[in-house]
């Protein structure tokens, strides 16, 4: 064998050798030692393509809604596009917290309420963002609907036509 052969053997060998120590000793910076060395990669910039899309298309459904209902003014693009920012933000970090306390009365609901929530968001947003203004809950709440189908249209679109199930582990399909 020739005698990069022999040092890939060796560090294969070597390896076996550190997790089977580690599984002994239950040292967990063995394992870390043994395997080997990877260049650090920043997730963040793998996944700002996608992060782009969502917030066009989030811009995209607030434009819509903007013409849709009389109730929903944006003074300017910039402010549009700072909207749809901070409705992602927003979407991604505090509404999942306003559901899980909110769980009992959607859970009564029979989801209902998730709508409701939508619209507060929609609301909240208008109240941080100078420039956007809604003009009532019902027109937040509508909209909200609108905003959402919209996002699952184009989700559809740029997906391919996949409707976004994903197989279960088992072999089954999520719902």
């Amino acid at each position: 064998p020739d005698e990069d052969e022999r040092d890939e053997d060796a560090g294969h060998e070597h390896h076996a050798e550190a997790l089977l120590l580690a599984g002994v000793s239950g040292d967990f910076q063995v394992i870390i030692a043994a395997l080997p060395h990877r260049a650090p990669r920043f997730q963040m910039f793998e996944s700002l393509p996608s992060f782009f899309v969502y917030w066009g298309t989030l811009a995209l459904a607030l434009w819509l809604s903007s013409i849709l209902f009389r109730g929903i003014v944006f003074d300017s693009k910039t402010t549009l596009l700072v909207a749809a920012l901070l409705l992602g933000f927003v979407n991604t970090y505090v509404k999942p917290l306003l559901i899980l306390l909110t769980l009992p009365f959607t859970l009564i609901t029979l989801g209902f309420f998730l709508l409701v929530l939508n619209a507060m968001m929609i609301q909240l947003v208008s109240w941080l963002v100078r420039g956007f203004r809604v003009s009532g809950f019902w027109t937040a709440f509508f909209a909200s609907i609108f905003i959402s189908l919209c996002s699952l249209i184009a989700g559809y679109l740029l997906s391919g036509g996949d409707p976004g199930f994903q197989p279960m582990p088992s072999g089954g399909t999520w719902i």
